[in-house]
């Protein structure tokens, strides 16, 4: 699979609640276009607690 960043294209962000109970701010982030997602039979799963 490939992952594809056009330079210079970006894209509105959010708001997303956070641990605090409060709203971020709308934010403008890179986009990025995925052709392809696959997965494992064993997967790996990352997760972090916060707050």
């Amino acid at each position: 699979g490939s992952i594809y960043i056009e330079p210079g294209e970006m894209a509105d962000e959010g708001p997303y609640g956070d641990h605090t109970g409060y709203y971020n701010e709308v934010e403008r982030f890179p986009v990025f276009t995925i052709d392809r997602i696959t997965h494992r039979t064993q997967p790996i799963y990352h997760s972090t607690y916060t707050g």
